[in-house]
């Protein structure tokens, strides 16, 4: 099965089409298209909309009906918004993985969870942010220096490895939410947590300089 992707802009109105999952945009919660960012969502990010109601994939996409007689494998379309985010990229890597699988497991689960908690602004104050997902995938991120379509690309292909390595990893039974140990020894993983560390040594300098004014 091939699967290409598409970038929309942000709060682009879609309909259901076949062999296409709109994640993360569309502006409707119906199978084949999964959005939390219009007035009747609940308060989920689209991971945890999927692992929720993972029939939002499973009656619209079927794996066996996309493949193509005689072994040629169909094509499957994923739309997201442009310069895709940790949501987008993590409900790709779910949506594939559910068609994969038939269902969930544990370690989706996990993804989805921690999703939600990123998506909504509420990580732990006191996590240690340069080993935890998020961030990382950020940090690598703005490596990323091309026109806006190659960027989102490479963002999609960046972050469905990512997304790989920590569910591999949770199935060997690692913490993968904050473990600075579970990323050592990798360097491009190495090179984002260097690098959220300055980024944060500059962060404390700025704040010891700034100045509080009550308004």
């Amino acid at each position: 099965m091939e699967v290409v992707y598409q970038f929309v802009k942000y709060g682009e109105d879609l309909k259901p089409e076949k062999n296409t999952l709109a994640l993360d945009v569309g502006m409707k919660t119906v199978p084949g298209v999964v959005d939390h960012h219009h007035p009747q969502a609940e308060p989920e990010c689209t991971a945890s909309l999927i692992a929720k109601y993972p029939r939002l994939i499973l009656d619209h996409i079927k794996k066996d009906e996309i493949e193509a007689k005689g072994g040629e494998a169909s094509q499957l379309r994923i739309i997201t918004h442009r310069l895709p985010d940790f949501d987008s990229v993590s409900s790709a890597f779910l949506a594939l993985k559910l068609i994969e699988k038939g269902k969930f497991d544990s370690s989706m689960e996990k993804i989805a969870n921690y999703t939600k908690l990123v998506d909504s602004a509420s990580l732990p104050e006191e996590i240690d942010l340069s080993s935890t997902p998020y961030s990382i995938l950020r940090a690598l991120f703005t490596r990323i220096r091309k026109s806006e379509e190659e960027t989102s690309q490479e963002r999609m292909k960046e972050g469905l490895k990512f997304m790989k390595f920590l569910h591999s990893k949770s199935d060997e039974g690692y913490e993968i939410f904050q473990n600075r140990v579970l990323f050592s020894g990798i360097e491009r993983y190495e090179r984002a947590m260097r690098k959220i560390d300055g980024d944060y040594l500059e962060y404390l300098g700025d704040l010891q300089r700034s100045q509080i004014i009550r308004l």
